[in-house]
């Protein structure tokens, strides 16, 4: 399902390009804890052919039991005294936010009584502005990233939702996610996960499964760790652009708590400088992100959501195209196992005209290339096709 209006882009190009400064040293962070070895791939050595078999939910269970035995998982850490001091200034900002939310819906208290339960169905979002991308190769990539999903929702059953709307011109940019996230749980009660996606991101291991399982006993699951976010107190503890949501009460909680700070205009400027004030290493020029709000949350009232959020570091859930690249440099025997089941492009800016000094154009449009083509093959697999080469794209019967 595809949803489009019309709005400008100019806020998205102009959010991910602050953004973009502190994208590599994000997803590097939270990757230094993934462990080798969750994906079960074979390389040809002698024409780079990914052929990957299925991760299963088994697999990555048996190798990922250690995140819910570390000694503070589920402990409420009381705020210092520095951040108490924030948390007050930061409750007189918030406290008007949500008359200006006046789309965001009345805030639904029992809906876990209301939706029938419906195990383990996931429905793939994410989301796009809708208009034209302001440069040639723009467009191109996201209709290929759009036909990756569609990929991955077709080899594993899923429904996927595309929004192009503007649906809320306050909550812009990044923010939409919580608005389409919550509009689509109420809107269907009978699937159980929310998976969003963000739309410079693509699948690199098509035959993943995620292991829901393993998360039978939690309602959200991020790429992140308990050591960044809980004791460093980094705003690069976790990842946002891949979140996995339980529809249920909690999260339609979460989602009214989180959406506080995005308002655009004085609630969002001002949210942004106390996060800068909570996180030194978060840039003062920033207004308030999604990513930044919800450490907060996590560290602020961690007795009220913390217990229910998996913070998942035992496999590459998500990684950084140029990250990836550097762990193929590290282990060239590997090659590319080390590609994760999502490889993300923050900061590339593929849509935008808006230039980004921290990246270059010719390496983004060419690791973009190289992961559509390691999903693709793997795509092309399953109909006895591959193609020659990941340098090129003519395809043969394998």
């Amino acid at each position: 399902m595809m949803r489009n209006t019309g709005s400008s882009a100019q806020y998205i190009c102009i959010y991910a390009t602050i953004c973009g400064v502190t994208s590599l040293l994000a997803l590097y962070g939270t990757m230094e804890h993934l462990n080798k070895g969750t994906s079960k791939q074979q390389i040809s050595n002698s024409n780079n052919i990914v052929e990957a078999d299925a991760v299963t939910d088994s697999d990555i269970a048996s190798q990922t039991t250690t995140m819910v035995d570390r000694d503070y998982h589920g402990v409420d850490f009381p705020m210092d005294t520095t951040l108490r001091a924030i948390d007050a200034k930061m409750q007189r900002v918030l406290e008007n936010a949500s008359a200006e939310l006046t789309n965001f819906g009345r805030h639904v208290t029992d809906w876990d009584k209301r939706k029938p339960s419906k195990q383990n169905s996931v429905l793939l979002v994410s989301s796009s502005h809708p208009r034209e991308c302001e440069n040639a190769h723009g467009d191109h990539v996201l209709l290929k990233s759009l036909k990756n999903k569609v990929d991955y929702c077709r080899l594993h059953g899923m429904e996927l939702y595309y929004n192009m709307d503007m649906l809320d011109d306050k909550m812009a940019g990044w923010w939409v996610k919580l608005f389409l996230i919550r509009m689509l749980m109420l809107e269907r009660p009978d699937v159980e996960w929310i998976l969003w996606m963000d739309s410079d991101a693509v699948f690199t291991n098509m035959t993943f499964k995620l292991p829901l399982e393993k998360y039978k006993e939690y309602n959200m699951v991020v790429q992140g760790s308990e050591e960044s976010v809980y004791k460093q107190k980094s705003w690069l503890g976790l990842n946002s652009g891949v979140i996995l949501l339980r529809n249920c009460q909690w999260s339609i909680d979460l989602l009214h708590e989180w959406a506080r700070f995005s308002p655009k205009g004085k609630i969002r400027d001002g949210a942004g400088a106390l996060l800068s004030e909570a996180f030194p290493d978060r840039p003062q020029i920033l207004e308030a992100d999604d990513q930044c709000a919800l450490i907060y949350l996590l560290l602020t009232q961690r007795s009220r959501w913390g217990p229910e959020v998996y913070l998942e570091h035992s496999y590459h859930l998500q990684g950084f195209f140029e990250v990836m690249t550097m762990y193929q440099s590290t282990f060239p025997g590997m090659g590319l196992t080390w590609w994760p089941v999502i490889t993300h492009f923050t900061g590339c800016q593929f849509c935008c005209g808006l230039p980004n000094t921290q990246y270059d154009v010719e390496s983004c449009h060419r690791h973009m290339e190289l992961a559509y083509k390691v999903a693709n093959n793997q795509v092309l697999h399953h109909s006895g096709y591959s193609y020659v080469s990941l340098q090129s794209s003519v395809v043969k019967h394998s």
